[in-house]
This record gives C-alpha cells, structure tokens and sequence, in this order.
C-alpha cells in the first residue's frame, strides 16, 4: 500500500517545533482550502536528517533546500513537485550579513569575525557564500566558523550576539536584495548567486494522487505576506519546478574543495 494514502501527508520541514508551528500551521490551512490532502508535521534538526527522513520513508513529502532536493532526486527516492518562490522568483542569492551595530563592516574583518553557516548542505547557508569567498582568495576553513543546522537558529545567533556574521539567503529587488525579515536592517557585506529556488518533493512511495492535490494545492495557494510562513521562510508562493532548475546547483558543487559534500547527505554524516 502506498504510504501517505489514507491519512494525508507526513511532511518534513528542518527547523525546531517552536520555530515552525505557526507556519506548518498556515501551510496546512493553505493546502487544505485548496483542495490538498491533510499534512502531518514532521520536524528534523538539520539537512542531513531530512534527506534520511525523505529517503527512509519516514515522511512522504518535504520542504527542500536545492542540495538536498538534488541529492533526493538523484537516488531515486523523491520527485520535485513546485519550486519555493521568493519575492516571486524560483531563485535567489546567498548573502554574507552583519548587523547595523557591529565591528564587522567589512569582508575583510572576517579574519577575526565568529561566522555563523546553516549547514554543509546549505546552498545559501554555505556552500555559495564559502565558494564565493574563496574566490576572492579567503582561507575560509582558518576562519572561526560554526553550523547552526537551520537558518532560523542561524539568524538567532546573529540576533543574540553568538556570531558576527552569518550566511544566509537574499531576495533580489530592484537595485538591492531582501534577507530574512528578522534581521531585514542588517549590513550585506556580500551577495553570490544565483541560487536554485527551494522545492517541495514527494517520497517515490507515495500516493500519486496524494501528491497531485499537493502540488496543485501549493500553486494555487495565498499565504499572508507577513505572516508565519513568509517571516520563517521568507517564501511569498509556489510555482512549478522549470527544466533543470536543480542541475545549475552542480558548478557550485564542483567548484567547492570540500569533496565530501557530494556524499554527505546520502552517509548521514551530522552536520
């Protein structure tokens, strides 16, 4: 029988119950009023575990970053069903940002700075800005760096002083970009990208038709614009997934010198 049949969805989201009640919350109302099936949360500490979450068949759809949406895709174990959109765009950016108030003014001070990365399996959290700092000629891995494991703890640590600088994602408007309303007045120091949207992915083991009223449900959804859901996730809809949105993530992957990252999602590796 196919899981996610009878009882709606089991659907994975990487962030803490805390952070991300209110906005499941509003994400099951939304794919409720049109027409989806009924989803049941399932929250994960970090990429890693989402990608083991999807592939062990303990959750029969999640929301996905681009790598682990692309590592999913890869081993047969989950289709892309609708792209993220942010500020009405299936792409984005990844930024290097300080708060108004701090020392760090400049890339530069990042030999000193405490910087705070989402997760080795993070486009924008840290693969983009990492790839895009050692271009520039940063020794990145003598910096004084830590994971957080989600963008919501990632930004927390920048709110409440555990870190100087973090990466995290941005939203091109007009002549600028928009990062994480949280921390909407911080300093950009530096943007790289572009970056592959989010994607929303069902488990190969479940129900087709299940599947079919999510997506349909997703893209045809409203959410507040400052509500739960566009403050955690900083999402403003959904759209369909284009022709090869997840392979232009591949010249990043290639370029970074961490080799493990190919395989970390698929060992289970913590990060």
């Amino acid at each position: 029988m196919s899981i996610g049949s009878s009882l709606g969805l089991r659907f994975a989201v990487a962030t803490t119950p805390d952070l991300g009640r209110d906005a499941f919350v509003e994400l099951a109302a939304l794919v409720a009023r049109t027409g989806g099936p009924p989803l049941e949360p399932v929250f994960v500490p970090n990429y890693a575990a989402l990608f083991e979450t999807v592939h062990l068949h303990a959750a029969d759809a999640a929301w996905c970053p681009p790598l682990v949406a692309r590592d999913l895709v890869r081993v047969a174990a989950a289709d892309p069903i609708a792209t993220v959109l942010r500020g009405g765009t299936d792409h984005y950016y990844a930024a290097l940002v300080a708060l108004r108030d701090s020392r760090v003014r400049k890339l530069d001070d990042l030999a000193w700075a405490r910087i705070g990365w989402v997760s080795r399996l993070s486009a924008a959290g840290y693969v983009v800005p990492r790839d895009y700092l050692l271009s520039l000629g940063y020794e990145v891995d003598a910096m004084n760096a830590r994971f957080f494991h989600t963008h919501g703890e990632c930004v927390n640590a920048l709110l409440d002083g555990r870190v100087d600088v973090i990466g995290t994602y941005a939203t091109p408007r007009g002549e600028s970009f928009v990062i994480p309303e949280p921390i909407a007045d911080a300093r950009i120091l530096g943007v790289a990208g572009h970056i592959p949207g989010d994607v929303i992915v069902v488990a190969r083991g479940a129900s087709r038709e299940s599947g079919r009223r999510l997506a349909d449900a997703l893209r045809n959804g409203f959410f507040a614009p400052r509500g739960p859901l566009a403050s955690l996730m900083n999402a403003s809809g959904f759209g369909f997934v284009p022709p090869d949105h997840l392979d232009s993530l591949t010249r990043w992957v290639e370029r970074s010198t961490n080799a493990s990252l190919r395989v970390i999602a698929r060992t289970g590796i913590p990060v």
